[in-house]
């Protein structure tokens, strides 16, 4: 009897608790790193940057399909829609950019932002290279060499030796607006802006559209 009237108790408490903490609102989550990883960018702080600002803040070219917990996740079409290998050079691949796309700012989203994002990684003499962003990128794109613009929509990614896992691998490249940007004048706010990103509101689901100007990317998607 006393068994049974502790164990009623406990669940009355366990149900209290539950109950004070879904009308507080906040979300705890613990994650081992040393410090709130970068939020200006690819962040630091190993994979676990990764997941709490990066891939929640930005998008890759490509990106996993999460829409399922109960089998393997796969590369889906990020902020490219499509891509392939040269036929002619194995170590080229053309990706094509997903149209309509916006930063936050409205500013547009094209193969000039990729190829800024690319150099500030991995060109050094770049006037934007930031080596502080490098070690979390750079090596998950081991082969990746440079990136070079061919229209608006299109650009070419050159890698040191074929490379079938560069898709794959690109996941972990997050694109932030260039400072090069032409910017539209910005609507009044309150407070500034976050960093600049493109980013979505709405969840991404395979053959949805997912994308507005005020998060990662606006336009629709394939």
């Amino acid at each position: 009897m006393k068994l049974g009237l502790l164990a009623g108790v406990a669940g009355i408490a366990l149900a209290a608790m539950t109950a004070a903490a879904s009308a507080q609102g906040t979300l705890r989550i613990a994650m081992t790193a040393a410090d709130i990883p970068k939020t200006h960018g690819q962040p630091d702080q190993g994979f676990e940057g990764n997941r709490f600002t990066g891939i929640p803040m930005y998008d890759g070219l490509t990106a996993w399909d999460l829409s399922s917990a109960d089998k393997p996740s796969v590369v889906i079409p990020g902020l490219a829609t499509e891509w392939s290998v040269d036929a002619s050079d194995k170590t080229k691949w053309v990706f094509k950019l997903r149209p309509g796309v916006k930063f936050h700012d409205g500013s547009a989203f094209d193969a000039d932002a990729v190829v800024w994002n690319v150099e500030k990684v991995l060109k050094q003499d770049a006037a934007h290279f930031d080596a502080s962003q490098v070690g979390v990128t750079a090596s998950r794109m081991p082969t990746l060499r440079s990136a070079r613009k061919i229209d608006a929509l299109t650009v070419e990614l050159t890698t040191s030796q074929p490379d079938s896992f560069l898709p794959i691998n690109l996941t972990n490249l997050f694109n932030g607006r260039s400072s090069s940007t032409p910017r539209r004048a910005p609507m009044p706010r309150r407070r500034p802006p976050p960093p600049g990103r493109p980013s979505r509101r709405t969840p991404r689901a395979p053959g949805r559209s997912g994308w507005s100007a005020s998060s990662r990317a606006s336009g629709s998607r394939s």
